[in-house]
């Protein structure tokens, strides 16, 4: 994400704040930040930041298989 955008997720004025948009907030999509890809790599990513750990992907090698895909 921040490759793409040049920031993370998710900015605030403080720690606790940015901690709670983690567990509460969706991050803004990667063309709302100014950054630009596809739209299959921004599925891919946006998996990767899931908040439950069942919809994230299952292994490292889950996760390459999507981006070759991606790519």
């Amino acid at each position: 994400y921040e490759m793409l955008t040049g920031a993370p997720p998710y900015l605030a004025d403080s720690v606790a704040h940015v901690l709670q948009q983690h567990m509460e907030a969706e991050p803004p999509t990667i063309q709302e930040r100014g950054g630009a890809c596809s739209a299959d790599l921004e599925s891919v990513i946006r998996r990767c930041l899931a908040k439950k750990p069942e919809d994230r992907y299952p292994s490292a090698q889950a996760l390459i298989a999507e981006l070759a895909q991606a790519s």
